[in-house]
């Protein structure tokens, strides 16, 4: 595993330097505007530049975060991110939005981009398509198991770099998929600002903190995500201390060496009631729900001055190779990382002498090149020329290898330099909406049926579609207004290959995707898509870069407010969600399973937050489940700046349903109801 990179967070420079002297082969920080942990200290354009050179003296890559969601009228401040990371010379960032990769690769196309864990990539399929858009690694969703891992290596190309969280907190949601804190205090997570409310007391039956998962660690594990295919193991914790960061690192330096990691002190650093790998094996029980208990705190406390003597020290970790050449009129050090050079001189009668002393061979020179403590190197060889025998002084010695450190420092310091193109904002055709259609997305078609041919497009289940193709044909005549939806997580799409073909054969064309992943699927299988609002669209040139994947129409993120929802442009048709009980979270480890059994919710499963106020669990034929909102959406009341809008109907009853519907249509207000975001 000598190749596998272990990559820690900082989210300021004490946890950075503590990550350099652990041995981290990498370090993730994020700057002071889009970076995904904003409430970390994070880096201004001085202090990134010093990251970058301190990290590359000692042969540690930087990765950047740009991976938040960016309105237009941010794009100046964008750039200006952009600019700030080109300067310092980082190895690659980290992105969610498409927008911000285009921009990226404008600027400065020869740094790396990494397909951020917020984009949910879960499948070959989407890191494919990462792949061809110019992505060098995608950071892979946390909730895969080993053997799905396994899958996505082998059926992606051997030039695309998979990188596998390893360590720290756990979101109970699927990464960018979570709405749950911008909808109930409207602190996006897309956004960087989550207050986390999943760690408040949610209860299902008997059990409280449903909503709360233990920190992962697949450290034990490394040697086994190494045999998947992985090549960088990604630890959390931006917004945890140096001493979590130093104790984590370290814990992967030994379990990378075949050592056994220090994991005792690793839970009494940080834990929710100790560790979780139930994504990883696939055992997804109530094991894995934890919350930061009395006892995890007073542990915490007691550990901290052991684990700060782990980064006490810098780390030797840099090989140099020394030449010392001794002559009469000029003295010359080398020293040599292998890649970069550096030279130091001496010249004067005081600089050497000869006969009365000792000839300078290589092991007195060796006695004082070699102390290189408090440096990044560590001497792994030393020659010496010195063709008329002569004794070099030991502070001659002492006073070159100083200024041959340094130089090399600064060498390795700015190893990385790229060009920066002020890249010009791109211009797209300006929409002129003169009506917004009606878009259905309904779980079953009984909740549609007495109105479904009033509406301009439906999106129904691939199973609804072929168990009620008879009774749809029926009311509407044909199948021309259908598109059927994929699942907004396929973990092997294998198994939808027989039922798509079904699908064709009715003469369905369209395809309803909510991932990346899906989208390129369809693409592959030749059907038009509309793209649903787990794409996270909140920008034109995200729009365009899914037209260019083969999106024909796109819902807007429910985060958009409706005054940028105005400003999106170009050729594709848009749609905003404007009635339905938006999904706050997509679930892969269901808080009602692991509390009363799958038996007993038989799909329809609920949560109760702190002030008694219920949260309906819907199954997603156990593959995942999602968490709606308590109350709908909806903004029939408003003009909408958008080419359709998407109802969306889950838990309604069919009257339901016609009455929501009634009043979209005369544009009258419902008694309960959220606007969300869109304000």
């Amino acid at each position: 595993m000598k190749d596998l990179e272990i990559l820690a967070p900082a989210g300021g420079m004490p946890q950075l330097v503590a990550a350099v002297r652990s041995g981290a082969d990498a370090v993730y920080v994020g700057l002071k505007k889009f970076s995904a942990r904003a409430s970390a200290a994070n880096f201004d354009s001085d202090e990134l530049r010093e990251a970058a050179r301190y990290c590359h003296t000692y042969g540690v890559k930087l990765h950047v975060t740009l991976n938040t969601l960016i309105y237009e009228n941010e794009y100046g401040e964008l750039i200006d991110s952009i600019k700030q990371i080109a300067e310092a010379g980082a190895d690659a960032v980290i992105v969610q939005d498409l927008a911000v990769a285009k921009y990226i690769k404008k600027a400065c196309p020869e740094i790396s981009l990494h397909a951020s864990t917020q984009m949910a990539i879960h499948n070959a399929e989407g890191a494919r398509e990462a792949y061809r858009l110019g992505f060098s690694r995608v950071v892979l969703a946390r909730e895969l198991t080993l053997d799905e891992i396994k899958n996505i290596r082998k059926n992606t190309p051997k030039e695309l770099e998979l990188e596998a969280f390893v360590h720290g907190a756990l979101c109970m949601s699927v990464s960018g998929r979570c709405e749950l804190s911008a909808m109930l205090g409207g602190r996006s997570g897309n956004r960087g600002q989550c207050a986390q409310p999943c760690r408040l007391d949610f209860s299902c039956g008997k059990m409280h903190s449903c909503l709360s998962l233990k920190d992962m660690s697949h450290i034990s594990q490394i040697d086994k995500l190494y045999d998947a295919g992985i090549c960088s193991v990604k630890i959390e914790g931006r917004m945890k201390r140096p001493e979590y960061v130093a104790a984590a690192v370290n814990a992967c330096v030994r379990a990378k060496n075949g050592e056994t990691p220090d994991t005792e002190l690793l839970k009494n650093i940080f834990s929710r009631s100790g560790f979780t790998d139930g994504y990883l094996t696939g055992k997804r029980t109530r094991d894995m729900f934890g919350i930061r208990t009395k006892e995890d705190v007073e542990a915490s406390k007691g550990a901290l001055s052991k684990t700060s003597e782990l980064y006490r020290r810098e780390r030797q970790r840099v090989p140099v190779d020394f030449e010392l050449f001794i002559g009469e009129k000029e003295t010359k050090l080398q020293i040599s990382d292998k890649i970069n050079t550096a030279f130091a001189f001496a010249e004067g009668d005081n600089t050497v002498s000869a006969g009365s002393t000792p000839a300078t061979d290589e092991a007195f020179a060796s006695s004082f090149l070699s102390r290189l403590g408090g440096t990044a190197y560590l001497a792994e060889s030393v020659r010496v020329i010195n063709p008329s025998g002569l004794s070099l002084r030991a502070s001659v010695i002492n006073s070159l290898r100083r200024d041959a450190v340094e130089k090399l420092d600064m060498l390795r310091a700015s190893s990385v330099k790229y060009s920066f193109d002020e890249p010009k904002i791109e211009k797209y055709p300006r929409k002129n909406i003169t009506k917004t259609e009606i878009y259905l997305r309904s779980s079953a078609w009984e909740k549609i049926s007495s109105f479904a041919d009033r509406a301009d497009k439906i999106v129904l289940p691939i199973s609804e579609i072929l168990s009620k193709r008879e009774d749809i044909i029926k009311i509407l005549g044909d199948l021309s207004k259908i598109a059927a939806e994929i699942p907004s997580l396929v973990y092997n799409f294998e198994a939808l290959d027989e039922k798509l073909e079904a699908i064709k054969a009715l003469g369905i064309k369209t395809l309803f995707c909510d991932n990346i992943g899906s989208v390129a699927y369809a693409r592959e299988k030749d059907f038009e898509i509309i793209g649903g609002f787990g794409l996270n669209i909140v920008n034109s040139d995200s729009l365009a870069e899914y037209a260019k994947m083969g999106v024909k129409e796109a819902t807007l993120s429910p985060e958009i407010p409706l005054s940028s929802a105005k400003e999106i442009s170009g050729n594709i048709k848009t749609g905003l969600f404007a009635y339905g009980y938006l999904p706050l979270m997509l679930l892969r480890s269901c808080p009602v399973r692991a509390a009363i059994g799958c038996e007993k919710c038989r799909g329809k499963g609920e949560i109760t937050d702190r002030y008694g106020i219920k949260f309906k669990v819907v199954c997603q034929n156990k593959v995942y489940s999602e968490l709606l909102n308590s109350v709908p959406h909806y903004i029939g009341d408003r003009n909408l700046p958008a080419d359709f809008a998407m109802l969306s109907f889950t838990t309604e009853s069919p009257d339901e349903c016609e009455k929501v519907f009634t009043s979209f249509v005369r544009g009258e207000k419902i008694k309960k109801r959220t606007t969300g975001l869109y304000t």
